[in-house]
C-alpha cells in the first residue's frame, strides 16, 4: 500500500488578517466612490435648479418693470413700453349750453326758473316747464349765426323795449334780434340796445348793462326734459 500523506500547511491568524483587511479596504473604496458620485450628481442637479429659479425670477421682474416713468422738463408723464399716453380730450359742452334752432326749448335762468310768455304779450319767470314756457330759437341774420330770435308758444317774438323792459312783439325786427355770447359755459343774450337779458329774483324779465350770474342762461330742449 502506498500511503500518500498530504500535508497542508495551516495558516495562522496573522497570515489571514492581512488578506481580510485588503478585501475590506477594497469594499470600502468602492462604497466611497459610489457615495461621492451620488453627491456630485445631487450637487449638479441643485445648480441646475438654482439657475432655473434665477431665470424665472428675472423674467417676472422684466414683466413687472414694463411700466416706466418718463420725466420731461414740463412735468411727469407715464408711458408703457416706450409709448406715451396723452390725456383724453375734454368732453364737448352739454347740449343745453348750445343754440338749437327750430326746436322747442326752455330758457332757464340762474334762479332755476324759465321765461314764460302770455297771450297778451307779457313775459315773466316761472318755475314750470309747460307750453307757455316753450320757445323756438330761429336765425335772425343770414350773415351772423350768433344773432337769433325767440318765438313763443303764441307765435310772438321776445322783444327788447326801451327803459329796460322786455315783452313780446308780433314781428321779427331789430328789437327782436338778440346776439348770443358764451360765458362760463352758459349763454348771454344782448338786445338791440346793447343790454343783456336778465332774470330778476322777483320773477321779472328785464335788461341790464351788467353781465353776471343773473344774466346767464341755459337752453334746455323739450325732448330732453
Amino acid at each position: 500500500f502506498f500511503f500518500f500523506f498530504f500535508f497542508f500547511k495551516q495558516k495562522t491568524a496573522y497570515e489571514i488578517m492581512p488578506s481580510l483587511v485588503g478585501s475590506e479596504m477594497c469594499i470600502r473604496d468602492r462604497y466611497q466612490r459610489r457615495v461621492h458620485g451620488i453627491c456630485e450628481m445631487r450637487f449638479v442637479l441643485l445648480l441646475v435648479f438654482l439657475v432655473f429659479c434665477a431665470q424665472t425670477l428675472k423674467l417676472k421682474a422684466k414683466k413687472k418693470g414694463g411700466h416706466v416713468t418718463v420725466v420731461h422738463h414740463h412735468g411727469h408723464h407715464h408711458g408703457h413700453h416706450g409709448h406715451h399716453h396723452h390725456p383724453p380730450p375734454p368732453p364737448p359742452p352739454p347740449l343745453y349750453n348750445k343754440i338749437i334752432f327750430n326746436v322747442p326749448v326752455y330758457l332757464k335762468s340762474h334762479h332755476g326758473t324759465y321765461i314764460r310768455a302770455y297771450s297778451n304779450g307779457k313775459v315773466d319767470m316761472s318755475p314750470n316747464m309747460a307750453e307757455w314756457e316753450e320757445w323756438v330759437i330761429v336765425p335772425a341774420d343770414v350773415h351772423k349765426k350768433d344773432r337769433v330770435g325767440f318765438r313763443s308758444y303764441w307765435n310772438k317774438f321776445l322783444s327788447a323795449q326801451l327803459f329796460n323792459k322786455v315783452k313780446q312783439a308780433n314781428h321779427l325786427k331789430d328789437w327782436e334780434k338778440w346776439n348770443v355770447k358764451y360765458v362760463n359755459n352758459k349763454l348771454a343774450f344782448t338786445g338791440h340796445h346793447k343790454k343783456n337779458l336778465r332774470a330778476g329774483e322777483k320773477g321779472e324779465v328785464n335788461q341790464t348793462n351788467v353781465l353776471e350770474a343773473w344774466e346767464l342762461w341755459q337752453v334746455i330742449p323739450k325732448r330732453r326734459r
